[in-house]
């Protein structure tokens, strides 16, 4: 495991190593704890250029979704969850399945804590993710 980092600009931190599969170094945050909305990013292994990044919980519903995942998962949520962050970090759970082209990445908590606004029920995504899959927002 990696150490923790806090970064100066806000409250998002990371507790474990990067991950590396085709290229791409794929790294998760930390910080359920605060207001903070969980994802996920890769960068090109040799230039550090960004590359794409997922998020594991619904954002601002007024604005488009980044994926069909994420608007499926809205529609369990209160529609001021958001602004709470609704947490479902990625701070350690990736594997990496070369065979089968899948990122695997487990989610913690939602957050921050018992939130008031968000649906108990609500759905977070932690299904594999193709990790070629290329859309407006991501591209491998």
């Amino acid at each position: 495991m990696g150490s923790a980092r806090r970064l100066s600009a806000g409250k998002l931190h990371s507790h474990h190593g990067p991950r590396i599969a085709k290229g791409k170094v794929v790294v998760g945050v930390a910080g359920a704890e605060f207001p903070v909305r969980g994802f996920f990013a890769a960068y090109d292994a040799k230039t550090g250029a960004f590359a794409w990044k997922d998020y594991t919980v619904p954002g601002d519903p007024s604005k488009p979704f980044e994926s069909e995942a994420m608007r499926k998962a809205s529609a369990t949520w209160d529609k001021d969850a958001w602004k709470m962050g609704g947490g479902g970090t990625v701070w350690d759970g990736m594997a990496y399945d070369a065979d089968l082209n899948l990122l695997y990445v487990g989610t913690g908590n939602a957050g921050p804590g018992p939130t008031r606004s968000a649906n108990p029920t609500a759905a977070t995504t932690s299904t594999p993710r193709p990790f070629s899959r290329s859309t407006p927002t991501m591209a491998s």
